[in-house]
């Protein structure tokens, strides 16, 4: 499990540049400060991209099947960051809702542990070989009881 939010932000940043490159920063703004459906749009962005954790990932960009898979994605992470933050006149994620953002933070330091050793599990199922062939049962295991600990966490109640 990437630990990455995807549907929560992907191609966010590029449609408010987009935007913002044909009508300009300054009326993006306006939207945002006139628009509670655009504001909570923005704001469910924020969220997901509080959720992403790409420093767990990283690894993956050097891998050679899904490298350039998630280099992608994360060009897209990084300029929705820029752009719902430009927009948004916000300095950080979620600046407006404190309590929320540090519920999210809170709950996402619980769950990297659970991450770290699903990537263990993952990264081993991925390269099972005849010696350990006989962990592959264990492995799955592991990946699913991890997956429903980090769902949990990642509740979007704070």
């Amino acid at each position: 499990m990437m630990k990455q939010n995807i549907p929560g932000f992907y191609g966010v940043g590029s449609a408010l540049k987009s935007v913002s490159d044909k009508i300009g920063v300054q009326k993006m703004k306006s939207f945002y400060e006139d628009s509670l459906f655009f504001r909570t749009l923005l704001g469910n962005s924020m969220m997901s991209l509080t959720k992403s954790n790409y420093q767990a990932t990283t690894y993956l960009g050097k891998d050679e099947e899904f490298g350039e898979f998630w280099k992608k994605m994360y060009e897209e992470f990084e300029l929705s960051l820029e752009q719902v933050l430009k927009v948004s006149g916000q300095k950080g994620l979620m600046e407006s809702n404190p309590a929320i953002r540090d519920s999210v933070k809170l709950r996402e330091r619980i769950v990297l542990p659970l991450i770290a050793i699903q990537q263990f599990a993952l990264m081993n199922l991925r390269n099972l070989d005849d010696k350990n062939k006989m962990y592959e049962s264990r492995y799955r295991k592991l990946i699913i009881r991890c997956m429903f600990g980090i769902i949990n966490a990642a509740r979007n109640s704070a």
